[in-house]
C-alpha cells in the first residue's frame, strides 16, 4: 500500500507519489491536522488556505507517472482516504505512562473523552498530541523514560501535555511545567488543554 497526496490552492497544485505510511503521517498528516504549513513541491501549503487529497492504492511506476499523468493513475487504482487520515490524527494521544496505574488512568480519561491512547513511538506515532501521564508514588524513576520524555517536549512542545495521576505539582524534573489532574472521572480539564492541541474533543 502507498500513499498519493494532491495539495491545491487556486490554480497551484503540488503532488506526492508512492509515500509509506510512516512518510505520510510525518510530513504530511501531522502538520496539516495541527494547522501547521506542508512543504510540498517547491512551497510551504497553508491548511487554511489549501486543499488537500489523499489517495490510498498500489505503488505506481515510472510510465504511470509519466508525462503529467500520475495523479490519473493514482484516481483510477486509489480509494480517497482523506477525511478518515486526519480524523484519526486528531483523535489519536500518544501516551508516555510513568507506571502502569498512569497508563490505565490515561486510557480512561482518553476513551471518556472519545479519543485514543496510542503508544509513544518518538514523534512516529500518528497522534495529534502527546500525554506524559506521570505517577507521584513512582519517584524520578527510569532516566530513559525521561529521555522520551525530553523528547517529546522538544518535538511537539505546547502539543506535549503533563498530567499527574491524583493531581499535585509535576515533580522536579519537569518542576515548573503546567501539570493536569490526571482523573478518569473528571476528564474536563484535560479535554480543555486537548482541545487546545487541536484534538478533535
Amino acid at each position: 500500500m502507498r500513499y498519493h497526496v494532491q495539495i491545491q490552492r487556486g490554480f497551484r497544485v503540488a503532488r506526492a507519489f508512492n509515500l509509506t505510511e510512516e512518510e505520510l503521517r510525518a510530513r504530511i498528516v501531522r502538520p496539516w491536522s495541527a494547522g501547521l504549513p506542508v512543504a510540498l513541491g517547491d512551497r510551504d501549503w497553508d491548511p487554511a488556505e489549501a486543499q488537500i487529497s489523499i489517495l490510498a492504492g498500489p505503488e505506481l511506476d515510472g510510465p504511470q507517472l509519466a508525462m503529467g499523468q500520475g495523479w490519473q493513475s493514482a484516481e483510477r487504482s486509489g480509494r480517497e482516504v482523506t477525511a478518515q487520515l486526519l480524523r484519526a490524527a486528531q483523535s489519536a494521544v500518544a501516551v508516555l505512562a510513568q507506571t502502569e496505574a498512569a497508563a490505565q488512568a490515561t486510557a480512561a480519561a482518553l476513551e471518556h473523552l472519545g479519543l485514543q491512547a496510542v503508544p509513544w513511538d518518538r514523534g512516529r506515532t500518528p497522534a495529534q498530541a502527546a500525554l506524559i501521564a506521570l505517577d507521584p508514588r513512582a519517584g524520578e524513576g527510569d532516566a530513559r523514560w525521561w529521555l522520551e520524555v525530553g523528547l517529546a517536549l522538544g518535538l511537539l512542545g505546547e502539543r506535549a501535555l503533563v498530567a499527574v495521576l491524583g493531581g499535585g505539582p509535576a515533580p522536579a524534573p519537569l518542576e515548573g511545567a503546567e501539570a493536569i489532574a490526571l482523573d478518569a472521572d473528571d476528564p474536563h480539564a484535560l479535554a480543555e488543554r486537548l482541545r487546545l492541541a487541536g484534538c478533535a474533543v
